[in-house]
């Protein structure tokens, strides 16, 4: 089996069957004449041409000073992305293309009329086809555009199911998006087909140099394992990601041997832009001091709100060389991750955000209950955090009617296998607004998933407001052998006025889910009092109290540290340390057994980082520990 077939058969199911006819037939017009046909064709590249002069010429101006270096250079592209000092989306850019002007839309029509009279005469010419498909697109004219694409005959193979796939990508139906690129694929050669699946312009360098060690079959598996761990919504039928990729392909073919507002000529360079960032969208005309003699530029506007959605090296390393296990944090899937080399924005979802999270893990056996506590991002008064939407929807920046769903895939770090995206099964979720007149809102679920690794993926997606959140994280999540002691991940809780108390405290009526609800999503702490939870389970089987010390000391305590204090040549720095005895009786019959809260005091401590750590020590000798940092505010 060929690599560009193992991709196939990620694109839809049962791909890996040739198909047994096109997905459209339609009678074709009649043909032209040969000397006819090559004087159309030239009519259709002039009026190209013009229209493309026209897009320079109707450009509204600007006056920016862009000297500096390039954040990134494409041949004689040079690209700044980087956002302004303090502006809270390193993304934002101010790239909000500017409106066309009539003058311009009545010059498209007027090519889009010429364009479509020009293909119905000669059916069969793949580059007049492919340009009055294109200017149908940007005059968000999709479904007349997808009309077009099925009347497209000729000999280049996967070429007419390549224009239909963008069509019906852009009009929203991603499942027939899909099959259509599967015939595509299958109708073109191997070598092409490889190279339009090939993410090697969007990974960051290292990841680039990991995919340049494989050829054949395993290049082959190891980027099928790429596009299935970056889909961008594990929840949905679809790849969005993949398809927005194969969709650019087909503009960057579409636009070859056209004339760009940029100049006549096309090369390996424009196409990779388009690829990596997408097509642009319109243009502005502006005068570069910065620039000795260069007169007036022309700067192309990608669309808006583009962002990474491409997961860092991470996740594509083999777990032993950090002897850490497999554990990926959420910065490697940040849509903010400043090495990513290409930007997306993908449907229904076009504008994606992070949605800060916590994880903290409870072994239950062959499965894990996972509690994630989140928090939505609270922008700015003065930022316009989601481009392009209405002003009525703004602020705040949250969900309207949006459910929390979390997800989780399987993955074999060793192999590289991956396995399909399972929903988790929830045990309970919520969202309360936080103090300050609903100036933050967090929220938490509670659900269970398989033991092993894999990629954790908590979404909350509202397509008709075209925008979502999401927190992934690739983590262990350890199955323990029978009878093994077991000690929980310590969960960070908001205090209860009622119930809280300096110490440890056995819970009665509380469990696990209860306590999700006072969970924190981050380790910042702004208050002076915290609690910490964990559940310790097996210990007392072993037939002995099980000695507890729990510590909070500062992060950057090391052992130079230490024997500083001990020497008197460094003051003692703040600390908090406990022991006591516990009994833990059994294993996991009772999953809510074992489950403690620690009260801390926080007066009298600078503000720093400091670490949690909890240690559980058997009458064997058997020993367990956790910790954790937090930073005190």
């Amino acid at each position: 089996m060929t690599s560009y077939a193992l991709l196939l058969a990620l694109l839809v199911p049962g791909a890996l069957q040739a198909p047994e006819g096109p997905v459209w037939q339609d009678a074709p017009p009649s043909a032209t004449a040969v000397s006819d046909s090559i004087a159309l064709h030239r009519r259709a590249r002039e009026a190209q041409a013009r229209f493309s002069r026209a897009q320079v010429r109707e450009a509204p101006r600007t006056q920016i000073w862009s000297g500096g270096e390039c954040d990134e250079r494409i041949g004689w592209i040079c690209l700044r992305f980087q956002a302004p000092r303090g502006d809270p989306d390193p993304w934002r850019m101010d790239r909000r293309p500017p409106p066309e002007n009539e003058a311009l839309r009545e010059a498209r029509l007027a090519l889009l009329e010429e364009l479509g009279h020009i293909s119905r005469q000669i059916p069969g010419d793949r580059w007049v086809r492919g340009q009055w498909v294109r200017y149908l697109g940007e005059a968000d004219r999709w479904k007349e555009a997808h009309d077009a694409a099925r009347q497209c005959i000729g000999e280049a193979p996967g070429w007419c199911e390549a224009l239909q796939a963008l069509t019906l990508h852009r009009l929203g139906l991603h499942t027939e998006a899909e099959e259509a690129f599967s015939v595509a694929l299958h109708a073109m050669g191997a070598e092409e087909a490889e190279a339009w699946l090939d993410p090697s312009g969007l990974v960051d360098f290292d990841l680039l140099r990991e995919l340049d060690r494989h050829d054949g079959e395993e290049r082959g598996r190891f980027v099928e394992r790429f596009w299935t761990l970056a889909d961008p919504w594990y929840g949905t039928e679809s790849n969005e990601l993949l398809l927005e990729h194969l969709s650019r392909n087909v503009i960057a073919r579409i636009q070859e041997g056209a004339r760009s507002p940029h100049g006549p000529m096309w090369g390996a360079d424009l196409r990779e832009y388009i690829i990596r960032f997408g097509p642009e969208v319109s243009y502005a005309r502006r005068h570069d001091p910065s620039i000795l003699g260069a007169g007036t530029l022309v700067s192309g506007y990608p669309e808006p709100d583009l962002r990474v959605l491409v997961p860092g090296p991470a996740l594509f390393r083999d777990p032993g060389e950090n002897g850490e296990g497999f554990r990926v944090p959420a910065s490697e899937f940040t849509t903010e991750r400043a090495v990513g080399r290409g930007l997306h924005r993908v449907a229904p979802t076009l504008r994606v955000r992070d949605l800060p999270s916590r994880v903290t893990r409870f072994p239950r056996g062959d499965s894990t209950l996972v509690v994630l506590a989140w928090s939505y991002p609270v922008p700015a008064a003065d930022h316009d955090y989601w481009q392009g939407v209405d002003a009525d929807t703004l602020p705040p920046p949250w969900p309207v009617d949006a459910t929390p769903e979390l997800w989780w895939r399987s993955l074999d770090p060793t192999s590289g296998a991956v396995g399909e995206s399972r929903p988790a099964r929830p045990m309970e979720e919520g969202e309360e607004i936080g103090p300050g007149d609903g100036e933050r809102r967090a929220g938490w679920y509670v659900g269970m998933v398989p033991s092993g690794a894999g990629v954790l993926s908590l979404e909350l997606r509202e397509p008709a407001h075209q925008r979502g959140w999401r927190f992934r994280q690739g983590i262990e999540l350890p199955t323990p052998a029978e009878g093994e002691p077991i000690l929980s991940d310590l969960l960070l809780l908001r205090p209860d006025p009622e119930r809280h108390e300096t110490g440890v405290s056995t819970l009665r009526d509380e469990g696990v889910r209860e306590l999700a609800m006072r969970a924190l999503s981050e380790n910042r702490i702004e208050g002076r009092s915290l609690e910490v939870a964990w559940q310790a389970t097996g210990f007392g089987s072993r037939g002995a109290p099980l000695e507890v010390r729990a510590e909070l000391e500062p992060a950057d305590r090391g052992w130079l540290r230490r024997a500083g204090e001990r020497l008197r040549i460094l003051s003692p720095g703040s600390s908090v340390r406990m022991g006591w005895t516990d009994q833990v009786d059994g294993p996991l019959e009772d999953p809510e057994s074992g489950l403690r809260v620690l009260g801390l005091e926080l007066d009298g401590l600078d503000a720093g980082v400091y670490r949690i750590r909890l240690t559980l020590v058997a009458g064997d000798g058997t020993e367990r520990s956790r910790e954790i940092e937090v930073e005190l505010i």
